[in-house]
């Protein structure tokens, strides 16, 4: 039976991909044949889709648009070229389309009511596909408005006016306005033997013949008709707001309730991003909505819906979009289970024996097609046959080709395969598409099914010349028909995410028939790819997932292959991959002692890196040595100090890492910022396949390992189960290292830093508490051999030989026992030549960078007498036991005291500068330093060197000044420092007995000796109380000499002129002195401020005292009596005399001296002056 037979209908009658909407014989069979699928009845949800729809339409106040979303092949243009032809209610040859609308309806009452009553209002519908209507009008990029620009457009065609030019079309609506237009275009055809619609395509040149009508229309000239025209053409303006007002004044025209409904095809694509246009749109929606009261409205299709078109834009603008979504408040989604369900009722409708026969099949091949048409290797499930029904409805396809075939149009179109726009995609519906395949089935048997690449043959129209130039090729030159429906169903899948193009997911896209051989055909598809990607039409990705190249593409693929690389480049790289990536670590810890041991890397016998006591072999594909299962087994006892993987064998593996290193360097040489978008693209692409391929590499690494045998001096490690890489080659060295070092099982404790720190901080009494361990003896003997062979012995050379074979002695253990032989007095540690103490032992023992100059020598060994010897002469030197038990804790805690003796000492030794005396410390100190810089074993060999002299410094010097500087004749020796500085001005006034007594004292060389700081401190009493006395004694004369000063001054008459005020500015200097003289220490400064108050404080005071009593008075008018001269006081004691004798000697002296005193003080008087006494 052949396919044709099956269907209800004649599968070769035509069925237009695009209805012209004046071809009524096809819009009347397109109507009649349109499904109402489920998704258009809202059966998920009624208030959507359909139901909604008309059920708002039915309201007076309507005032709304709508957006109808879907991708290619959902039926959202064909449901809105049935939706204008049904709000038109067009009659057909007598049939109303609302009525066979509303008939299919027919199970759903209230839809098929609302129908019906929307019919009844009268409409107009303008429907466009609003990117073929751009054809004409001016570039986006100028000053007019593309989208109104289209508006008017469909408008102005409607109405029959100009639709290129508006500025014609207002001259047009200027002479229907006064009734003139069909009298306009009848004269014209009459005059000028032309149609006007064919005279205005030229009327720009021809302008004349519109004014000659025009101007016998007006009876007017014909230069005013001309004038006016222009006038017309030039002031002409097109805005949104006067388009309204053209809409709304035809709609007004019209019967009441008239609506005008634009029916917009692809205002999604032609918005896409662009603000500007996006803005317009919902300005012509709101205005139309506005001006008209709703009775004019959109309806447009775009493939994504309008929440996620507005999202985009607002996303990358600043503008707010937010009030398109309530214009356009209607939305009806459609989704590609529409178009099946198209499809499935318009074009493959089965007749009741086709049903019976395709039902008999189905219960056949069902569990077989589970298995058949299930797409595997990580790819996007699609959906299959649920059922008996849905197996016969879709029968001769495949369910899941509708989903990938609509996915693979989007994606084709997202690339620019198509020719021109979008609509050129458009124009091969889904329902064209797969009646033409189903057309080309017609003639085989019902066995065959569908194959997906046939759906390329009803696109291959439409697509770009370049992009389809390869499979042109392919059919002329290639032999094999798979190979070519291969190459086909590739080229369909190449930009679809989430189909994964291997082998299997391929052997479905072009199964034959549900009984076909599938391990044959598998060896078949497999012979066709390998043949494609021979002659490079495809290639092989990571994953053994196949990729249809564009000829770009192919360009660089080839290109890539002939890149030369290193012939080393692969080995590098699986070396990399192996140890790098899969192992990471290049150390395996040893499960009984927790500790790393540092393996050495091989690959394929070859070493890399740095030679180790053991390694980690790998045997691969890539392996020149002639390694076989056969002889593995010999050649690894060969190799002792080796683990042996051996990975199974890989033929394409060699390929593979030299395509990834062809690949890097391709990229490397070819990336440039000066490449265009589609180069950068692919490599791009390339570099993501490069590391998705590695990926693969690296994970059929990893399980090549897992399913590895292991090899260890001739024989196969067959009690390893663990798959995993790491786990399994971890086990597998944690055995070779046994092997390796046997001497490891000397070590029976865990060695740890803590035990490390215990064992030099005398804390560890576990470990070999008593006798020495076996490793002790070890580690001791090869110190010995080193000695004996004259060989330095450092911390890094014990670690580096404890550690090679066969002791395999990790470092921490190699540290702890040279920790305890330390501790036993074996060893010591020096630096530089230096003994260390434990502080710097620890120290040495815990950073690396001083493993390499600390050397360890053997240590000498110190008698039991010299131990006491030692002690007992620390006890008598610091008169405290020494607590040590072993003579390096001896040796540390003798050297820590008379560290801390010669600290103390030199903070004495400072104060020499003040204590004098303390000078006498020099001497010991120095020596106490010398034996303190010493270092174990010098302590016990040395001390009949060294102890009588530091005893003689101690009975001597040491002990008496510590006694001194520590108790309380300290303080009395301070006490006369102190006083001595302090008083140094009151001496000269006192008597010199105990003063010449601290002296002495102060200026001793050993104050701490005898009786002198009881007579010091005697002599200091005595002097506190002589100089206490002579101050009293010195305040007292002090005051009483200013007192009388004071007296003087108030016995002037001049005085009691003063009121009580100014006479205590008089007195107040007076008493400030006094107290001063009260608080003052120092018997000269008594007796200066006294003598400067009862002398020049006093004249100061005098004068000021006569200058306020008697102040100058104003000069009296026509008085002849000078004013007063101002009183002058002068001291007596400032008075020269003319006395040429240095001494009074006799009475005549006297006489003579008086006669000259009188004289100079007359003399003054006569100076109206007055003289102080």
């Amino acid at each position: 039976m052949k396919q044709k037979e099956l269907y209800l209908k004649d599968i070769y009658r035509p069925i237009e991909g695009v209805i012209k909407a004046n071809d009524e014989r096809h819009l009347l069979q397109e109507l009649e044949e349109y499904v109402l699928t489920n998704e258009l009845l809202g059966i998920s949800n009624r208030n959507k889709m359909l139901p909604g729809l008309f059920e708002e339409l039915t309201k007076n106040n309507f005032n709304s648009s709508i957006w109808i979303s879907g991708y290619f092949g959902s039926g959202k243009s064909h449901l809105l070229k049935m939706l204008s032809l049904v709000l038109e209610n067009k009659e057909i040859n007598g049939v109303k389309c609302a009525d066979v609308f509303a008939k299919k309806a027919s199970d759903d009452f209230e839809l098929e009511r609302n129908i019906k009553k929307v019919a009844t209002i009268p409409t107009e519908s303008i429907l466009f596909n609003i990117a073929a209507k751009s054809d004409g009008i001016t570039s986006m990029g100028s000053a007019i408005d593309p989208v109104l620009s289209i508006f008017l457009k469909v408008f102005n065609e409607l109405l029959g006016y100009d639709p290129l030019n508006p500025e014609i079309a207002e001259v047009e609506r200027h002479l229907a306005s006064i009734g003139k237009y069909d009298f306009f275009k009848n004269e014209y055809q009459k005059r000028f033997n032309k149609s006007w619609e064919k005279g205005r395509e030229a009327i720009f040149l021809n302008q004349h013949e519109l004014a000659e009508i025009y101007a016998e229309i007006k009876s007017i000239s014909t230069d005013e008709a001309n004038r006016f025209i222009d006038n017309l053409i030039n002031n002409y303006k097109l805005d949104i707001e006067g388009f309204g007002e053209l809409v709304s004044k035809y709609i007004k025209s019209k019967q009441p309730g008239f609506r005008l409904v634009f029916c917009v095809d692809e205002v999604g694509q032609f918005i896409a991003e662009n603000v500007r246009l996006m803005l317009s749109l919902q300005t012509i929606a709101e205005t139309l909505s506005f001006k008209t009261q709703g009775q004019s409205f959109l309806i447009v299709t775009s493939q994504n819906d309008i929440n996620a078109t507005v999202g985009e834009l607002n996303a990358r603008q600043s503008h707010d979009f937010s009030r398109i979504l309530g214009r356009f408040a209607i939305k009806l989604p459609l989704t590609s289970a529409n178009a099946d369900e198209v499809i499935q009722k318009r074009l493959l409708l089965k007749n009741e024996d086709s049903n019976k026969l395709l039902n008999g099949i189905y219960d056949k091949e069902q569990n077989n097609v589970k298995t058949l048409l299930k797409f595997n290797d990580g790819s996007r499930q699609y959906q299959t046959y649920r059922d008996a029904d849905h197996f016969v409805n879709t029968y001769p396809f495949i369910p899941y080709q509708f989903d990938l075939f609509q996915a693979s149009i989007k994606a084709l179109s997202d690339h620019n395969a198509f020719i021109g726009s979008q609509q050129s995609v458009g124009e091969r519906s889904m329902l064209g598409v797969f009646q033409q395949v189903a057309k080309t089935y017609a003639e085989k048997d019902i066995t065959n099914i569908v194959s997906f690449a046939q759906m390329y043959e009803g696109i291959k129209d439409v697509l770009q010349s370049n992009i389809q130039s390869d499979i042109l090729q392919a059919e002329r030159s290639i032999d094999s028909d798979l190979a070519k429906e291969v190459l086909k169903a590739l080229f369909l899948v190449k930009y679809v995410k989430g189909f994964h193009a291997s082998l299997g997911n391929i052997a479905i896209l072009l199964l034959p028939k549900f009984d076909v051989d599938l391990a044959v055909f598998h060896k078949q598809v497999q012979e066709a790819l390998n043949l494609l990607e021979s002659q490079t039409y495809i290639q092989r990705s990571a994953g053994d997932l196949y990729e249809y190249l564009t000829n770009q593409e192919k360009d660089v693929e080839n290109e890539i292959k002939s890149t030369d690389i290193d012939p080393t480049a692969p080995g590098e790289l699986l070396s990399g991959y192996l140890f790098d990536e899969i192992l990471r670590d290049s150390k395996v810890k040893l499960d009984t002692n927790n500790q790393p041991y540092e393996f050495g890397k091989k690959l394929d016998d070859n070493v890399i890196g740095r030679d180790k006591d053991f390694y980690v072999n790998f045997i691969t594909p890539l392996n020149a040595n002639a390694v076989s299962t056969a002889n593995i087994n010999m050649w690894s006892a060969g190799r002792p100090n080796d683990l042996i993987i051996y990975l199974p064998e890989d033929k394409r593996l060699f390929d593979e890492l030299r395509l990834i290193k062809k690949t890097e360097k391709y990229i490397q040489i070819s990336n440039s910022p000066s490449l265009d978008a589609t180069k950068q693209r692919i490599l791009s692409e390339r570099a993501q396949q490069n590391a998705d391929r590695k990926r693969m590499v690296l994970n059929q690494l990893k399980e090549s390992i897992g399913d590895a045998k292991m090899y260890l001096n001739g024989s196969e490690l067959t009690d390893i189960g663990s798959k995993d890489p790491k786990t399994k080659i971890t086990q597998g060295v944690q055995q070779l290292i046994k092997t390796i070092y046997t001497n490891l099982k000397m070590l029976t404790v865990d060695f740890t830093e803590a035990h490390l720190q215990k064992i030099v901080q005398s804390q560890d009494d576990v470990l070999f508490k008593d006798t020495l361990h076996e490793i002790e003896v070890e580690v001791l003997n090869r110190i010995q051999r080193n000695k004996a062979n004259h060989e330095r012995t450092t911390i890094k050379s014990l670690i580096d030989y404890f550690y090679a074979r066969p002791y395999g002695w990790y470092q921490t253990a190699v540290l702890c026992i040279i920790a305890k032989l330390y501790k036993r007095n074996k060893v010591s540690l020096k630096q530089d030549g230096n003994n260390l103490d434990d502080r710097a032992v620890l120290d040495a023992l815990q950073k690396n960078n001083q493993y390499a100059n600390t050397i360890i020598e053997l240590e000498e060994e110190i008698q039991n007498t010299q131990i006491q010897k030692l002690k007992n002469f620390y006890q008598e030197y610091f008169n405290e036991p020494n607590l040590g038990n072993e003579p390096k804790e001896i040796s540390r805690l003798f050297k820590q005291r008379l560290e801390k003796e010669v600290k103390d000492l030199s903070e004495m030794y400072i104060l020499r500068s003040r204590f004098k005396f303390l000078e006498a410390l020099g001497v010991p100190l120095n020596r106490l330093k010398l034996v303190a810089e010493k270092e174990h074993p010098y302590f016990f060999n040395a001390l009949d060197h060294y102890q009588d002299d530091l005893m003689d410094d101690k009975e001597n010097v040491l002990e008496a000044v510590k006694k001194f500087m520590n108790g309380a004749q300290r303080s009395i020796f301070e006490n006369v420092l102190l006083y001595l500085e302090s008083n140094n001005a009151n001496f000269d006034y006192i008597g010199n007995e105990s003063l010449s007594t601290l002296s002495t004292v102060a200026e001793s060389p050993a104050p701490y000796k005898g009786t002198l700081m009881q007579e010091a401190k005697a002599a200091l009493e005595l002097i506190h109380k002589e100089v206490a006395a002579q101050q009293k004694l010195e305040r007292e004369t002090a005051a009483e000499a200013i007192h009388q000063s004071i007296d003087k001054l108030k016995s002037f008459a001049d005085f009691t002129k003063l009121d009580a005020q100014q006479q205590g500015e008089i007195i107040a200097p007076f008493e400030r002195v006094i107290k001063e003289v009260e608080q003052e220490r120092f018997i000269g400064n008594i007796r200066t401020k006294a003598n400067n108050a009862t002398t020049e404080l006093y004249q100061k005071q005098l004068e000021v005292m006569i200058r306020r009593a008697n102040p100058p008075k104003p000069d009296e008018p026509g008085s002849s009596e000078p004013a007063k001269p101002k009183i002058v006081f002068v001291r007596k004691d400032s008075v020269k005399i003319n006395f040429s004798k240095p001494a009074l000697e006799t009475r005549q002296d006297v006489e003579d001296y008086v006669a000259a005193l009188k004289e100079q003080y007359v003399r003054i008087i006569d100076e109206d002056k007055r003289i102080s006494l």
